[in-house]
């Protein structure tokens, strides 16, 4: 499916943005976890959702890399973008336990499946942890603690301001349980070579 949305909000923390689109008449059904291309000046790019369909606009977190269609996101605001899809099968499905690892923007479709289980009331254990390198690039940080205060296991680590990284051995006590992993892809690859986890869903790039 191709929609055109409008970029009607921007947020900046550090090369960290939220941005919101809003669908100009058509809006994509999509379920939480999946991602999206944009098409924009000639480019396309896949982002994975942060919002959950519930909302009335689509919620994207993305990293500024200096690439040809993050160097244009400054610009956005006010502008047409053309939108595609859903793709993609990191899905939540109904599971009482899980275990979410982000690194970075890999945070936006773990958001986009835990706000969907608290927006839902689901009742279970659940653990996040995820890094980013400084405090002001987690656009999501209140979010995350008030989940927390919801029964979210959270463990946030901000490595450039001293914290140390997500290691496997912190992973590793939550093995017998499904995990959600996204992010770097060295890191989340090597987590599922050692750790062979019962059921796993992976993004990475």
């Amino acid at each position: 499916m191709e929609s055109i949305y409008i970029v009607k909000s921007i947020n900046r923390g550090g090369r960290n943005y939220v941005l919101r689109l809003f669908p100009k008449d058509s809006r994509i059904d999509y379920r939480p976890g999946q991602f999206i291309n944009l098409v924009y000046s000639g480019i396309e790019r896949s982002y994975s959702i942060a919002s959950i369909p519930d909302y009335p606009y689509i919620e994207l977190f993305i990293t500024k890399t200096g690439g040809a269609f993050t160097s244009k996101l400054d610009e956005l605001q006010g502008k047409e973008i053309t939108v595609k899809g859903p793709f993609g099968r990191f899905l939540y499905e109904n599971q009482k336990q899980a275990l979410f690892v982000a690194t970075g923007s890999g945070i936006s479709p773990i958001m986009s499946i835990l706000r969907y289980i608290y927006s839902r009331g689901i009742d279970g254990n659940f653990h996040l942890m995820a890094s980013f390198r400084y405090r002001e690039e987690n656009l999501y940080e209140s979010e995350m603690r008030l989940m927390s205060r919801l029964g979210l296991d959270l463990d946030i680590r901000y490595t450039g301001e001293g914290d140390p990284r997500i290691s496997i051995e912190d992973i590793s006590k939550y093995r017998d349980i499904d995990m959600y992993l996204c992010g770097n892809r060295e890191f989340m690859i090597d987590i599922v070579k050692t750790l062979r986890p019962r059921k796993f869903y992976i993004e990475t790039w």
